[in-house]
């Protein structure tokens, strides 16, 4: 469980994803969120799909503004669910990456 995330290209070695090495990401402006009891519920209309966030995926992708690095995320995920950082930043790296292989946060035309 307590891995670091790796990508590997095509060709030559695996990269590791740290929180630096990661761009920042930012919520698609497209998409439509709703938050339902404890749940975020995201509507994407274009590709006509509704995804539902727990509080902790809901937090990260509200605050993936295309501002803020992963370690700030992290950093606000300690404050507000009192875990600890090693275990804030992994869930940040992974929610992040989740979150754009759904369409749910890009690296373009972040404001």
């Amino acid at each position: 469980m307590g891995s670091t995330p790796t990508v590997t290209p095509k060709a030559g070695r695996p990269l590791t994803l740290t929180p630096r090495s990661i761009p920042a990401r930012c919520r698609r402006t497209s998409l439509t969120p709703r938050a339902v009891d404890d749940s975020l519920l995201i509507l994407d209309r274009s590709r006509g799909q509704l995804h539902q966030l727990n509080p902790t995926a809901g937090f990260i992708w509200d605050r993936c503004d295309g501002a803020r690095q992963i370690s700030d995320i992290a950093a606000r995920l300690v404050e507000a669910f009192d875990v600890d950082y090693a275990t804030a930043e992994r869930d940040v790296l992974l929610t992040v990456r989740r979150l754009g292989e759904h369409g749910l946060l890009t690296i373009n035309n972040c404001e």
